[in-house]
């Protein structure tokens, strides 16, 4: 199962949704989700393993391929051991489930929907 996952540009910058953690103290790589009903049903119906191309909103990249390898407990979990505070991602945004990195891609060089449409032929759209 595959599907692609919106997130801010300013996500980009907290370290807990990067791939600088292995699992140390309960420190794992998070994706997050919109915090009503609709995200955390959204969220914990996803299976583990399965995988999501993570899209830049506003600058309109693909930068990330990720798996999703836990629950939302054990991102709630890993929430904790990170310590991760409200700010303007994680206010709306606070449901977590622990992922890992397939690829990655520096925004500069990362592709977009056209640029996929023209190699592959596959058109991304929101309908």
């Amino acid at each position: 199962m595959f599907s692609i996952k919106l997130i801010h540009p300013n996500h980009l910058k907290y370290p807990y949704f990067t791939d600088d953690f292995d699992g140390t103290n309960g420190r794992r790589p998070l994706m997050n989700f919109t915090g009503n009903d609709r995200g955390r049903s959204i969220a914990a119906r996803l299976p583990i393993g399965h995988r999501s191309l993570v899209y830049v909103i506003h600058h309109q990249r693909f930068v990330w391929a990720i798996e999703f390898i836990g629950t939302v407990e054990e991102g709630e979990r890993a929430a904790v051991a990170h310590g991760i505070t409200p700010n303007e991602i994680t206010t709306k945004w606070n449901v977590y489930r622990p992922i890992r990195f397939l690829a990655r891609v520096a925004l500069a060089d990362a592709p977009s929907a056209d640029d996929i449409f023209k190699k592959t032929g596959i058109r991304f759209n929101s309908s």
